[in-house]
């Protein structure tokens, strides 16, 4: 993927892996709901929550909710969930509690990237505090609900094009980070899956005194609230799910599948390049296109220019293909390397583009919560995959898609079976899916709303993630009008990218 020696990757790494899914099913049968009437099960559901003003927030009450760690022993151990309410500001319209999850997974839902009351700060421009009660938490694992610990080792130097040195680094780094997690938290960790996260929302539904939940998930939250409503149907009413896993990618099939999404914007941009020849010189085809592409690289690999060298060329190649508005500079970006000291007219690169903040991913529970995927446990898979990907997936966080991640290492059993997605006695909801999104590529939205029957919005843009945080017109009022009056669109809404500017 890039040089990892530049703390702008090693950032841009992270945040890359976090934004995965994964899941595993149930000590009931696949779909089934979870008797809530259980005599082991009726102290959670029952329990009183106690509310105090959030330390993040005064003007958001926080709590904590206890659930079983094994819902197979609900008598066992008890771990606290950690919860946020801002309550709706129209008592006369409110018509419920609207549950809130940013993806990751491993991401906190009671603040944000600023430590900012998450839902509350997603929603601020919306009128959805109106009608709803706002409901954030912190999935079991994270942040305040029982955090799970590992050493905090750094990512080790690797290449866009992975080496055997590399995968060799790479897979001992990986070996060693889930070493560090189970000498932690041990056997414990296996209860920490998507499934058990859905159970703890239900147990808080039932706490909140509510009949139902209405839901906003992003990302891996979309997988998470589609297992909720597999689980739990009867008690799901309205839900969006915002740049959507595929239904039936886990693990490390989806980690490979995002890569070949980076390939195929990479090679949508050089159709794009080929018809304007005559501007960039590249070559009037894709495959000549591409073929300037690997020279460069190649040559870049032993000669950087411009303050580009083959890492940061590979990466930023894929990063920019996923924005249509960035074409223009990436066709001078790679016509002026490939001239670089020949004295053609694009002498001047353009200088490498600085990564943005990220949020700091809480690694501890994200690579525990994917090992409820299928991962390979023979290492030699992943080695032959990197051999073959190597210079056909090296864009963007296309590397990332063959090494070995902890899970490949997995020191525990997932103790059950990978859900059955399905819609089967909730309302219909919407999808929304960015069609140049890389992390959760645009075939998984499309997937889902077809799993479930929901309406789709397809976003002519690459942004990830959309509602209420792209301040695109199209997509926020239809899916506002849904939230708010239930009103589902009669057709698949089709969206320009947001205007910028």
């Amino acid at each position: 993927m890039m040089n990892l020696r530049n703390s702008r990757f090693r950032r841009t790494v992270t945040i890359g892996v976090s934004i995965l899914g994964a899941a595993v099913g149930s000590v009931f049968p696949a779909g089934a709901e979870v008797p809530e009437q259980s005599r082991n099960l009726r102290s959670f559901y029952e329990q009183k929550i106690r509310w105090s003003p959030c330390s993040f927030d005064r003007e958001v009450e926080c709590a904590s909710v206890e659930v079983p760690l094994d819902y197979s022993h609900p008598d066992g151990e008890r771990i606290s969930v950690a919860i946020s309410r801002q309550k709706a500001t129209d008592s006369k319209a409110r018509r419920g509690v609207l549950f809130y999850n940013p993806g990751g997974p491993g991401g906190s839902g009671l603040t944000d990237w600023y430590g900012k009351s998450a839902p509350k700060e997603q929603f601020k421009n919306t009128p959805l505090n109106a009608s709803y009660d706002l409901i954030g938490f912190d999935p079991r694992g994270v942040g305040k609900s029982a955090p799970l610990r590992c050493a905090k080792l750094d990512l080790p130097d690797i290449t866009s094009r992975p080496t055997g040195k590399d995968f060799d680094h790479f897979a001992a780094w990986a070996k060693e980070f889930e070493k560090s997690c189970d000498e932690l938290d041990g056997q414990r960790r296996k209860y920490f899956n998507t499934r058990n996260t859905a159970r703890d929302m239900n147990v808080i539904r039932a706490a909140l005194g509510e009949r139902r939940i209405n839901y906003v998930g992003y990302s891996y939250g979309t997988y998470l609230g589609a297992v909720y409503g597999s689980l739990f149907a009867s008690r799901l009413d309205r839900s969006v799910l915002d740049s959507s896993m595929h239904p039936d990618k886990t693990g490390y099939a989806y980690m490979t599948w995002k890569a070949e999404a980076a390939r195929r914007f990479v090679e949508e941009w050089a159709g794009w390049a080929a018809e304007r020849d005559k501007t960039f010189g590249l070559g009037a085809s894709v495959s000549e296109v591409m073929a300037t592409v690997e020279a460069v690289s190649s040559r870049l690999a032993g000669h950087p220019a411009g303050g580009w060298d083959r890492n940061t060329f590979d990466a930023f190649l894929g990063f920019d293909a996923e924005d249509v508005a960035k074409w223009q500079e990436l066709g001078e970006r790679v016509a002026g390397l490939k001239s670089a000291g020949s004295g053609e007219r694009f002498r001047k690169v353009p200088p490498v583009p600085k990564a943005a903040a990220g949020r700091e991913v809480v690694e501890d529970a994200t690579y525990t919560i994917l090992a409820e995927g299928e991962w390979p446990q023979d290492i030699e898979t992943y080695r032959e995959q990197v051999r073959k990907n190597r210079d056909r997936l090296p864009y963007g966080f296309g590397p990332m898609g063959s090494l070995p991640l902890p899970p490949a290492f997995r020191s525990f059993t997932p103790p059950e079976a990978p859900t059955d997605i399905e819609r089967d006695g909730y309302p219909r909801g919407m999808v929304i899916q960015a069609k140049r999104d890389s992390q959760t590529p645009y075939e998984g939205g499309v997937a889902m709303a077809q799993r479930l029957g929901d309406v789709l919005v397809s976003v002519d843009d690459h942004k990830h993630t959309q509602y209420a945080s792209s301040n695109n017109r199209c997509v926020d009022e239809p899916v506002t009008e849904y939230l708010m009056q239930g009103a589902l669109p009669s057709k698949p809404v089709n969206c320009p990218a947001a205007e910028t500017g």
